[in-house]
């Protein structure tokens, strides 16, 4: 069922097309001297969180979509980060995208059907309430063909924590494929405070950079200890975390 989930979700997200862009959410309609109407956005949809609806209009790079505010002022409200880098021209590659509720938690996901080397690649993000951020899921998405070049960061997934303590103040979440989020943990409570991609600088040697996604020219290294421990700072100040056996 979890192969076929996705092939299914994929046929919907074509069939979906024709209604994603009507004519009263076309941003071409959008008339004036704005942001809106210098040919970036690529689609618009409505984003469903705590019972309130917000339109947002989409645009798509070769390693994330950005979801801007229906409004002459150009805001960022949200974002996703894909589980790899598109090769081809994000805009044409572009099939559609809906922010359908698919985990039934009455907040909206997110959904971009992609055409790469021929083939359809579905992407699926769940909006996780906790941390305010979509995280990518894998069991759900259609990209394993595509990802040859991203698989390096394997083995890197779970959860680890500062000197290994359960209730440490500092708390680093790494996916599958390859996303992270640094927590800071008080009691109960997780909060994010920086998220983005893995990317592989020494794969022999366990070295790897971690890319922020929230700020400019940040990037923390990571040095691997063993199976379950790693190294994560900047030049001349890491902290040690453990993961869990």
């Amino acid at each position: 069922m979890k192969k076929l989930f996705p092939l299914l979700a994929a046929l919907a997200l074509c069939l979906s097309l024709a209604a994603c862009g009507g004519e009263d959410d076309d941003p071409g309609d959008v008339v004036g001297g704005d942001w809106r109407v210098t040919g970036i956005v690529r689609d618009s949809g409505t984003i469903t969180r705590n019972g309130e609806d917000t339109d947002v209009l989409v645009c798509v790079h070769a390693d994330s979509a950005d979801f801007y505010l229906d409004d002459e002022v150009q805001t960022l409200y949200d974002y996703v980060s894909y589980p790899i880098t598109l090769q081809s021209d994000p805009w044409e590659a572009f099939q559609g995208i809906d922010f359908a509720d698919r985990n039934g938690d009455g907040s909206s996901d997110a959904a971009i059907l992609f055409e790469l080397e021929g083939q359809q690649a579905l992407m699926v993000w769940f909006w996780d309430a906790e941390t305010e951020t979509f995280v990518f899921q894998p069991e759900e998405s259609l990209v394993e063909d595509f990802a040859d070049g991203n698989t390096a960061h394997q083995g890197l997934d779970g959860t680890w924590y500062l000197e290994g303590e359960d209730t440490a103040e500092s708390v680093i979440g790494i996916g599958v494929a390859g996303d992270w989020i640094l927590y800071e943990q008080s009691g109960d409570t997780l909060t994010a405070v920086d998220s983005g991609m893995l990317r592989v600088l020494d794969e022999a040697q366990g070295h790897y950079a971690a890319d922020s996604e929230r700020f400019d020219d940040v990037s923390y290294l990571i040095a691997t200890a063993g199976e379950n421990g790693l190294y994560w700072g900047v030049t001349g100040d890491y902290d040690y975390y453990e993961r869990p056996d």
